[in-house]
């Protein structure tokens, strides 16, 4: 091995000004849950957002991406693993566990326990209703 391989005071270039600056984008959106029985109130939504789109783009170098029809977002804008799994969890779940609201903006979670316990560890490595939540919010989702 070589000695340069083994430098740990070698300098690190820093990332290029906004190289994160399209992580979050779009409006923010809001999450809410209801206990089990209750009905759920008008404006009890979960996510001030559309689904997250489907579409294809040609990106650079013609290698297939996805992204987003907004014209405010860049065309070659990946979408996270996590907001692809949590809207593949959401469109497919029963609707009496979670559904998507009436206009599409939004989600709720109607049984968190019954969500935590058979939903999330099918998409995830847990089945924690409050880690599924703080992850939400790094992604800009509200109550």
């Amino acid at each position: 091995m070589s000695s340069a391989a083994l430098d740990t005071n070698a300098p690190v270039e820093p990332p290029p000004p906004g190289a994160f600056a399209n992580m979050l984008v779009g409006k923010r959106r809001r999450m809410r849950t209801v206990s089990a029985g209750q009905k759920v109130p008008a404006g009890a939504v979960v996510s001030a957002t559309a689904k997250p789109d489907k579409k294809k783009t040609k990106g650079k170098k013609g290698k297939q991406q996805e992204g987003s029809c907004n014209p405010n977002v860049p065309a070659n804008t990946a979408i996270p693993i996590f907001l692809k799994k949590t809207y593949k969890m959401i469109d497919t779940c029963d609707p009496a566990v979670a559904g998507w609201t009436e206009d599409g903006e939004m989600f709720v979670v109607k049984d968190p326990n019954l969500f935590a316990n058979d939903i999330i560890p099918q998409y995830f490595d847990h089945n924690k209703f409050s880690s599924f939540a703080r992850q939400l919010n790094f992604y800009g989702f509200r109550k």
